[in-house]
Order: C-alpha cells, then sequence, then structure tokens
C-alpha cells in the first residue's frame, strides 16, 4: 500500500510518500536488500514523470545517466534547502547553481592556473579560500559561505590541487 500527501502549507508545494512495508497476509516486514537505492531511483522517475524540480537523492551521475536522463542534479545541501524552504529566500547555493555554476565549473576545469580559477569566481562576486583541509566560495565581506565541493565535486580542494599542482 502506498499512501500520498502533497501540501503547500510550507513555502515550497512537495509531496510525501508513505510506503507500507508489511505483507499483507504473512504480516511480516518485508524488507528489501538494498532499498534506499532503489527508493530513491524511484523518486527521481517520478520527478521526471511528473515534471517537478529534480533533487540528486544521493544517487551517483551514472545512475541518473542509467535512467536516460542528462538532467542535472542539484548539489544544494540539507541546510541550503531548508532555509529556502522556510524562508522563501534564495541561498547562496541555489543561486551559484542557478547562475555561476556551469561557468565556473567549465572554465576551472581548463584553467591552467588559479589566478584563471579566482579570476572566474570573481566574475561572479565570489571568491575561493582555503578553509580546514578543504576550498570555500563566498561573498566577500559576508559571513555566507558554501564548501566549493558542494557546488560541484570537481571544485574539491583535492580535484583542483591535482589539476593546478
Amino acid at each position: 500500500m502506498i499512501l500520498s500527501a502533497i501540501h503547500d502549507d510550507t513555502d515550497n508545494l512537495h509531496v510525501h510518500v508513505a510506503i507500507n512495508k508489511v505483507h499483507p497476509k504473512t504480516l511480516r516486514n518485508v524488507a528489501p536488500h538494498n532499498d534506499y537505492p532503489k527508493l530513491m531511483t524511484a523518486c527521481r522517475e517520478l520527478e521526471l514523470r511528473h515534471d517537478l524540480l529534480l533533487d540528486n537523492h544521493g544517487l551517483a551521475s551514472d545512475q541518473v545517466h542509467n535512467l536516460g536522463q542528462d538532467a542535472e542534479l542539484t548539489r544544494t545541501p540539507e541546510r541550503a534547502k531548508k532555509m529556502e524552504a522556510h524562508s522563501g529566500r534564495q541561498s547562496l547555493s541555489g543561486w551559484i547553481a542557478a547562475h555561476a555554476r556551469d561557468d565556473i565549473v567549465a572554465v576551472a576545469g581548463k584553467a591552467e592556473s588559479w589566478e584563471a580559477v579566482h579570476e572566474v569566481f570573481a566574475r561572479y562576486g565570489l571568491e575561493l579560500r582555503p578553509k580546514g583541509a578543504g576550498l570555500v566560495a563566498g561573498a566577500p565581506g559576508t559571513k555566507t559561505w558554501v564548501k566549493a565541493s558542494s557546488i560541484d565535486r570537481s571544485l574539491s580542494a583535492k580535484a583542483l590541487i591535482l589539476k593546478q599542482g
């Protein structure tokens, strides 16, 4: 049995889906092997079928490709998603994904120097700087920063250091 509910009493329209894992005759809990990836794949199929906003649901890029879709996965951290949903404002992660991500990833992917990487961030009023063992991106003079790897895995400190040397 599947039960679903759609509501808009928050800042974003969303769907809750509940499934019953109790077998109707034996009344035993059915725990399918490796069910989480199957559930996330089913969520993706529903998003595509009903033209909903796509979320990555923890799927790897090859799993999305296996669905025959070239849809862009969102990498917005859960905290940013919650802030957007409750405040009605766009997070820095969301803004970067919508306005700057593709250009930043393209330029950083073929950049031959750190200066070129920093220039593409500056083009969007952003700065890239080290923090801990990684990199963060944000607007200078603000407290709003996001992990560079949350924008795209190719922007992780490890990936950029290997590329730039």
